[in-house]
């Protein structure tokens, strides 16, 4: 068996919102690459091995995060969850003028 190297790209951390430049903490990456896996194979492809792949992470690294595949589906809703409370209001988008416009 040969050992995970990071030769996968790691994925972009397009959920995170905080410096251009920060990287995405590691329970972000796998929340992400574990949706992702979701997307493309459905619930039979979201294994560890194949999150660890997808995120760029040495292997074992998501077992621990989330033990069960119980736990790493809601790794990936909760992920989900803050992507979507992180969308703009519309009195954050370019050209508001204030509450309500």
């Amino acid at each position: 068996m040969t050992s995970a190297t990071p030769s996968a790209a790691p994925l972009d951390p397009r959920g995170s919102q905080g410096a251009a430049d920060a990287p995405a903490s590691r329970a972000d990456r796998i929340g992400d690459a574990a949706l992702d896996l979701l997307v493309e194979r459905g619930m039979r492809g979201l294994t560890h091995r194949a999150v660890d792949e997808r995120a760029g992470l040495p292997q074992g690294s998501t077992s621990n995060h989330a033990r069960t595949r119980q736990a790493l589906l809601e790794t990936a809703v909760r992920r989900q969850v803050q992507r979507e409370s992180q969308v703009l209001t519309p009195d954050e988008l370019p050209g508001a003028t204030g509450p309500g416009t």
